[in-house]
């Protein structure tokens, strides 16, 4: 991470050093893993100028010197930014499939239909950042029209992190921040879910010319 340090020592009559692995630098002061972005490489120039050193690469000690600074060089993770019918799926009226300049449509594992936003997102981003000049305030699940045999929208204005509810629930909206790593499902994927109620069922119990009473359910 920014502004974090790890020193590896050698013996006070070497010449050269084997540069450390990036994993032993985050074993020994963790604040080196930087969220929403993987290692790249090391240079001698915090700006990533100078000579690059990959681990294992050997690093030299010129003239008096008994310290060499080397940077660790990031690259910002992509993620992408899902809609999930959860199981469901989206009318062609639907807010996504009408913008098929901003979002593409994919089939999940059970068949439903995921709406996946066309720009790339960077690590906490706002959604805002990502949909230029569409206006957000559309991106709800009643505007995306979405449906599932025997159920109805449980919310017609709020998401959910997770498919089963219990997650964050979210008005679509700026305060949205993109959370997805390489543990998401699907991997670095933000995913938000349309939650779906079952249709209720009466059954009602006649005794068919006899006596007796059971209660509807």
């Amino acid at each position: 991470g920014y502004d974090q340090s790890y020193i590896q020592t050698v013996d006070t009559d070497a010449t050269a050093a084997t540069v450390a692995s990036f994993d032993d630098a985050v074993a020994a002061n963790s604040d080196f893993a930087v969220a929403g972005k993987t290692f790249k490489t090391w240079t001698t120039a915090a700006d990533g100028s100078g000579t690059a050193y990959s681990p294992g690469d050997a690093v030299s000690f010129d003239g008096s010197a008994t310290q060499v600074d080397l940077y660790a060089q990031y690259t910002d993770n992509q993620y992408r930014v899902a809609f999930s019918a959860n199981g469901g799926t989206f009318a062609s009226s639907s807010v996504f499939k009408t913008n098929p300049d901003v979002f593409a449509i994919e089939k999940d594992a059970t068949g439903g239909e995921v709406a996946v936003l066309k720009q790339g997102a960077l690590y906490n981003q706002k959604l805002p950042d990502l949909l230029g000049t569409f206006d957000y305030n559309n991106l709800t699940p009643g505007k995306a029209a979405a449906s599932k045999t025997g159920s109805t929208l449980d919310s017609t204005t709020e998401w959910n992190t997770q498919a089963d509810g219990k997650g964050k629930a979210y008005a679509t909206g700026a305060d949205y921040v993109l959370t997805a790593n390489d543990k998401s499902t699907p991997k670095n994927t933000s995913v938000l879910y349309a939650q779906w109620k079952i249709n209720g069922a009466s059954l009602k119990f006649n005794p068919n010319g006899g006596i007796g009473h059971v209660d509807d359910v």
